[in-house]
């Protein structure tokens, strides 16, 4: 069984989701495992949920435009969330769009 840490290192920023299909480990254990990851500041984690006139907002940040992370775009916007935000906003917006 792969570490979540491991995975972590080797495929670079993962929803919880990908991680337990990833690794093996149960999901409700990974969401464990990165808490207790990010509470010793091993991993900083990155999601917000706000609320906008009562309305519950789900922001997710993206850091770069990879292979990787178009994986993670598509599953986001398939999921309609309210924003994603990203370091790399250009290189975004070619990779979804192919520009």
């Amino acid at each position: 069984m792969v570490d979540v840490l491991d995975c972590l290192k080797k495929y670079g920023q993962r929803l919880d989701l990908e991680i337990a299909r990833e690794t093996g480990v149960p999901l409700q254990t990974v969401r464990e495992r990165l808490a207790a990851l990010a509470a010793t500041g091993a991993i900083i984690t990155c999601s917000l949920t706000r609320f906008e006139k009562g309305k519950r907002i789900d922001a997710w940040t993206l850091q770069v435009a990879n292979a990787e992370t178009r994986a993670v775009s598509e599953r986001l916007l398939g999921l309609k969330v309210d924003q994603i935000t990203t370091d790399d906003p250009e290189g975004l917006v070619m990779l979804l769009t192919g520009a």
